[in-house]
């Protein structure tokens, strides 16, 4: 792995770590989801949107413009139902299952799709991951959870719809490689 790829691995983590913090935060403080997707994607989203209309790109910057919309827009939805998740269940019960659930549907989508191959060790790896959440769920947790089965519904709906917004970015990225400046901003401008 080359420095820059590992410098802007390293920013997406960070971003996206905090950006679930602040999702957090707003199930804990029982705040509007809805509002906070607003404030979070939908202020960046606009703004990106008129400066990709508004100045005249080269057309793969526009359609990869497009698809890293189009991911942010899934991405929103994906975040307003995690927070409504996290309203019904704990955090130690939400996020192993969400790092687990996502990487497998972005593999997924990344074999199906764009025909990334796997090596054998790779697939018994994912098969083992799968069953390290499911060692959280017992029947005392229905107990604790305020609502653990509404809680696991809206973590696999959010869990997909974030997955897919990953998705559209690779296929936004195949088509335009100097966009990440604009996906690294929209994140900066979402987590802010």
């Amino acid at each position: 792995m080359d420095t820059t790829t590992l410098l802007w691995t390293l920013a997406a983590t960070f971003f996206a770590g905090l950006q679930l913090f602040c999702s957090k935060i707003a199930a804990h403080e029982k705040r509007d989801s809805a509002f906070q997707g607003i404030m979070m994607y939908g202020v960046s989203g606009t703004i990106a949107g008129v400066v990709l209309i508004a100045h005249p790109w080269p057309q793969a910057w526009i359609i990869a413009g497009f698809f890293a919309l189009a991911a942010g827009g899934i991405h929103s939805f994906g975040n307003y139902i995690r927070i409504e998740s996290l309203k019904h269940i704990e955090s130690v019960i939400y996020f192993p299952i969400n790092k687990v659930l996502g990487p497998l549907a972005v593999v997924l989508a990344g074999v199906l799709w764009f025909g990334d191959p796997l090596t054998l060790r790779e697939y018994v790896g994912i098969a083992l991951s799968l069953t390290v959440p499911l060692l959280l769920l017992s029947a005392t947790e229905g107990h604790r959870q305020n609502n653990l089965r509404t809680g696991l519904i809206f973590l696999v709906q959010s869990t997909l719809l974030t997955s897919v917004s990953i998705v559209l970015e690779k296929a936004g990225l195949i088509r335009a490689p100097d966009v990440l400046y604009m996906l690294g901003a929209s994140q900066l401008a979402g987590t802010l």
